[in-house]
């Protein structure tokens, strides 16, 4: 699906593929097999699982360097190098240094490292979201948030654009995609907000800014949220609740400044007939409201895991599509298969971010860095936790611009989140600043996804 380079041949499989793919199953196969073996003998070199540590370090680096380019890639070899020459800084960067042969065993087989919290999350909750979201859109779903949004303040002033944020925080708050958000939303949005009479650019900004306050939205925020409860050692649901308010907070800022642009240029409200009644709506598309109260009383009020909650809402979703003569007509078989298949597309990307992810991880962990990282930050802040605040939002956003979220996330988690907590800031709220940055970051030039 990627090729190694730009303008490569998309025809046939290359043969270095080829030796690719037949290495990453290696790779996956002997962990597979020898779980139970590895767990007692993790500190054990061999031949065998120096080069297939080898192997899966190579692997993650070139997925990543074809997904998400060259920034994500040569921070994991500073990284990387970092392990193998630290024994060589001056100050508090210098630690023994590791060994070759012992680092490659323990990013490939460490509890902390390639198989660690992050790609444990990512394919088990994410995996599971990114099915629900799918089948939520592929039923209509979009169109239904869209009709609610529309009908509720389609009638005010700049209605066409109010509409685009209040569907895209619907929407939003089970998709976990901000890119996602604007692909399904955005369609129909911004088309709805220039005929309108918004200039293009702006129409485009709205929904930019509405699809990215997606990651920090509840009851679903975006991938890096899932893997902040395992660092934290709480439920999910206590980083949602905490989230609420500031995401909350975030559209109403949205929608205040679209109320302010729209006066100022003197836009009006959406022509009646392009407004539905809200009881049509709700008549049509009632069935959506039943795989998302699902959600919401498994998370919030059974406590359950995540990934099982998203699976449960999946299931009831379905149930109540098979009820409804006109979408078990349309929601077909090939329906389905596009589903997986546009699901298991995206997956390839969040895995290998989340494989990439888990390998700072390790590096940062096993050398001691976030410790030592965390002392230099409240010592260059002079203790001040403003000044220290400054530094990690400003290291975030940049930082957010290379790489994706979640990296990025777990990069400053371990090193400025620590800081924060030294200078008496709740381990909770420093992760959720920590993530805020790096989540708007999306919206920061030069490198913008959701502008894109």
């Amino acid at each position: 699906i990627i090729p190694a380079k730009k303008g490569a041949p998309r025809e046939g499989t290359p043969f270095y593929d080829v030796i690719l793919s037949a290495a990453s199953i290696c790779v996956g196969l002997y962990v597979t097999l020898y779980y139970p073996k590895i767990l007692f003998t993790l500190g054990i070199i061999n031949m065998p699982r120096i080069v297939l540590g080898i192997l899966a370090v190579l692997i993650v680096l070139e997925t990543t360097r074809r997904l998400e380019g060259w920034p994500l890639t040569i921070i994991i070899l500073v990284f990387i190098a970092y392990a193998l020459f630290s024994n060589y800084l001056p100050g508090i960067l210098q630690t023994r240094g590791v060994p070759w042969r012992r680092l490659v065993i323990q990013l490939y087989l460490g509890a902390d490292s390639l198989f660690g919290t992050p790609l444990k999350m990512g394919v088990t909750v994410v995996f599971a979201f990114v099915l629900f979201g799918a089948f939520l859109s592929s039923t209509g779903g979009s169109e239904f948030f869209v009709g609610i949004a529309n009908s509720l303040f389609g009638r005010r002033r700049g209605g066409a654009a109010k509409a685009a944020v209040v569907a895209s925080m619907l929407l939003g708050g089970f998709s976990a995609s901000a890119v996602g958000n604007v692909a399904t939303i955005g369609v129909v949005t911004i088309p709805m907000m220039k005929k309108a009479g918004y200039p293009a650019k702006f129409a485009a900004a709205v929904e930019a800014v509405s699809g990215t306050g997606d990651l920090i939205i509840p009851p679903i925020m975006g991938t890096a949220a899932f893997i902040m409860p395992e660092f934290l050692g709480v439920p999910y649901a206590t980083v949602a609740i905490a989230a609420l308010v500031p995401g909350i907070l975030y559209y109403l800022g949205d929608f205040m400044q679209i109320d302010l642009r729209a006066a100022k240029i003197g836009l009006k409200p959406l022509p009646p007939e392009e407004i539905p009644a809200l009881k049509q709506v709700l008549r049509k598309g009632w069935y959506f409201l039943v795989p998302i109260g699902l959600l919401i009383y498994t998370i919030f009020i059974l406590f359950m895991r995540p990934d099982l909650s998203a699976l449960v809402s999946i299931a009831g979703l379905l149930i109540v599509v098979a009820f409804s003569r006109e979408k078990r007509q349309t929601f077909k078989i090939s329906n389905l298969l596009r589903i997986l298949q546009g699901s298991c597309r995206f997956m390839l990307e969040m895995t290998v971010v989340c494989a990439a992810a888990g390998l700072i991880v390790g590096l940062v962990t096993y050398t001691g860095l976030g410790q030592s990282l965390a002392f230099f930050l409240t010592q260059l802040s002079g203790g001040n936790l403003l000044i220290l605040a400054i530094l990690t939002a400003i290291a975030s956003t940049i930082l957010g611009m290379g790489m994706p979220v979640t990296p990025c996330y777990i990069l400053l988690a371990t090193t400025a989140a620590p800081a924060m907590v030294q200078l008496g800031v709740s381990p909770l709220l420093a992760h959720l600043f920590v993530y805020y940055f790096g989540t708007f970051s999306f919206l920061t030039p030069p490198v913008c996804l959701v502008v894109y």
